[in-house]
């Protein structure tokens, strides 16, 4: 498994942003090259995806079923891009 600079796993044990912390870091991300984003199924990931990801974040301790974080996630890169922008949707 080969990963770009920039492949982030979406993982429970991973670190927490706030909403302008992430925008921060997708914005400086995005703008050095592709940015990849992989969202483990139920059982997780395996070990060798978690090895090869650069980044690992965490949305909370909860547990979502995979198509719900998919939404929760495109939500929170809207907001990101909505804060780089300085558009009123973030608050």
């Amino acid at each position: 498994l080969r990963a770009s600079k920039h492949f982030w796993l979406l993982d429970i044990d991973g670190e927490q942003y706030s909403s302008t912390e992430f925008a921060r870091l997708v914005d400086k991300a995005f703008l050095s090259g592709p940015l990849t984003f992989v969202i483990g199924g139920s059982n997780g990931v395996n070990s060798e995806v978690k090895q090869t990801a650069k980044k690992r974040i965490s949305f909370g301790k909860a547990t979502y079923p995979h198509q719900l974080m998919r939404i929760i996630f495109l939500e929170q890169l809207y907001r990101a891009f909505s804060i780089t922008a300085g558009l009123p949707y973030h608050k």
